[in-house]
């Protein structure tokens, strides 16, 4: 299976990538394509999956505080082996966050240690806490957004 790493992609299809939709990515090139399919279908389980692994963290552990699900919840979303749209939405959104990391650090492994320490820049919290709900998000994007373009290092 490509990685975000191995293709050195960024955007749309580094999202399908991260959220182990591989297949997806040649179908929905659009943004509003991808809301419309995530709207109509919701998501497999593994992309929750997919998603963890890539950021590298115990989806039992801290699924809970990155993704705003009570393990219960993702217990039966497990073994219901889909996510509901609006948790589908909200891990679509996650991962495009995360592959701006990745293309503001222009390198995997960084993008995803700077997501798990705290940043000053967010009141010393560790930005991958703060992805969960839309305003934390836009705040990550805001400070990665100021990376990218030097202003913090």
């Amino acid at each position: 299976m490509a990685t975000v790493a191995d293709e050195k992609e960024h955007g749309l299809s580094a999202v399908w990538l991260l959220l182990g939709q591989e297949r997806l990515k040649r179908k929905y090139r659009t943004r509003l394509e991808a809301h419309d399919f995530l709207m109509e279908h919701g998501l497999p389980f593994k992309a929750m999956t997919a998603l963890s692994g890539a950021m590298r963290i115990d989806l039992t552990k801290e699924g809970a505080a990155v993704f705003g699900l009570e393990p219960r919840t993702i217990a039966r979303r497990k073994r219901a082996n889909r996510l509901e749209k609006g948790e589908a939405a909200m891990l679509f959104r996650i991962a495009e966050v995360v592959d701006k990391a990745v293309d503001a650090f222009d390198d995997k492994d960084r993008a995803m240690r700077w997501l798990q320490k705290p940043c000053r820049a967010l009141n010393n919290k560790a930005p991958l806490h703060l992805m969960r709900d839309d305003i934390g998000r836009s705040l990550v994007e805001e400070v990665l957004g100021q990376i990218k373009f030097g202003l913090y290092s």
